[in-house]
């Protein structure tokens, strides 16, 4: 019976951490969070970007590494 319980207790928590990852831009205030519109997630690339290309030395490495991937 525990294990029957731990089982029931263990899929409701992972049912409400993916339900509380889900993004809601249906009112006009939340649509202004930059989760919602597409500055926000251009800014969020950028930032990604720029985390692995700091110097120019970074970002030669990096296309180099690219192109003899491909």
């Amino acid at each position: 019976m525990k294990k029957i319980l731990f089982i029931l207790i263990v899929l409701i928590f992972n049912f409400y951490s993916v339900n509380a990852e889900e993004v809601k831009c249906n009112s006009a205030l939340s649509k202004l969070s930059p989760k919602c519109n597409f500055i926000g997630k251009g800014m969020e690339k950028m930032k990604k970007f720029s985390e692995k290309n700091k110097t120019l030395d970074q970002s030669y490495k990096n296309i180099k590494k690219s192109v003899e991937k491909k």
